[in-house]
């Protein structure tokens, strides 16, 4: 059997920082084909939450068979500019080219430069400050990432809501910095919410990964390491096999399909 696989997301989709043949897609992929699949995969990586919502317009769903979605992990991370956390996003059109990635060039480019380590003490004590301060407005529902997260993650539901029985969404990768961990898990009820509303299956990483160096790239609290991707890439197939994720002709009653998250 033949399985067309669409690929959104993050650089965590090819595995950034790793060797190629060890990021988690990957390992979903072998052992589709150890499965007995012939496997093709198009990649659209990295892309931002928002790019997703100009994305997919412009792709053949139809064509796929199965679909992974990967969002959010540039959106729900702590970055260079704390107060742009409390602000809405610029409305903008983002230029979204619908052509597949080139996986093994973006394999190639060097690693990202790396900010001073957020274990140093003068780091725990900002992050500190900072994350009462977020949690102080997302209390009261005023955290304007959160949001802008959770609308963008809706508009992005609905719009493949015709496609949802072949679609598996993953929440938002656990993250070691201690503002974006928080973002992320916020992420992630945010992510199982929305798809449980609207029927999707969801893939809780955070079930499998910790916010522990085993998990990580030496000095990298952003990406998973072989380990990390290992583990996803082999629960994802049994989470594919379990749950009723079927191709097209076989799909008879969407209205029956109930969205389920990872036990």
């Amino acid at each position: 059997m033949n399985i067309h696989l669409l690929v959104i997301g993050s650089c965590q989709t090819y595995g950034y920082g790793l060797a190629a043949g060890q990021s988690f897609v990957d390992q979903f992929i072998r052992r589709l084909e150890q499965s007995g699949q012939r496997v093709k995969a198009d990649y659209y990586a990295p892309v931002s939450l928002q790019g997703v919502r100009y994305l997919l317009p412009k792709l053949p769903l139809n064509q796929y068979d199965v679909i992974l979605l990967q969002a959010g992990h540039h959106e729900l991370t702590h970055s260079l500019s704390f107060t742009t956390l409390l602000k809405r996003w610029q409305t903008r059109t983002e230029l979204v080219i619908a052509v597949p990635a080139d996986i093994n060039a973006l394999r190639n480019l060097g690693p990202i430069a790396q900010r001073q380590s957020f274990s140093e003490a003068g780091n725990w004590l900002s992050a500190g400050l900072k994350l009462a301060l977020l949690k102080g407005i997302a209390g009261f529902g005023a955290l304007a990432r959160l949001n802008e997260v959770n609308s963008t993650l809706r508009n992005i539901l609905k719009s493949l809501r015709a496609h949802r029985h072949k679609v598996i969404l993953l929440t938002p990768l656990p993250h070691r910095e201690p503002v974006s961990r928080w973002l992320r898990n916020r992420g992630r009820e945010l992510f199982i919410r929305e798809a449980t509303q609207q029927e999707f299956s969801v893939f809780d990483t955070h079930m499998l990964i910790q916010p522990k160096e085993e998990f990580f790239i030496t000095d990298d609290p952003a990406h998973l390491n072989a380990v990390g991707h290992e583990l996803i890439g082999s629960r994802l197939f049994d989470f594919y096999r379990a749950e009723p994720i079927v191709l097209p002709d076989q799909f008879k009653y969407p209205d029956r399909f109930n969205g389920h998250r990872m036990p």
